[in-house]
């Protein structure tokens, strides 16, 4: 589940260009874990 949720994340990061926010609404993580996530995603 979680795996599945950050391939989401990644995805709406890189491809849908979403900002933190609209991914944690959209998706409902906490943003401590989507800074974990998309730390390699920085752009």
């Amino acid at each position: 589940m979680k795996s599945e949720l950050r391939e989401q994340a990644v995805s709406l990061r890189i491809e849908e260009e979403m900002s933190y926010g609209e991914i944690r609404k959209r998706l409902g993580v906490p943003k401590s874990t989507l800074s974990y996530w998309l730390r390699e995603y920085h752009s």
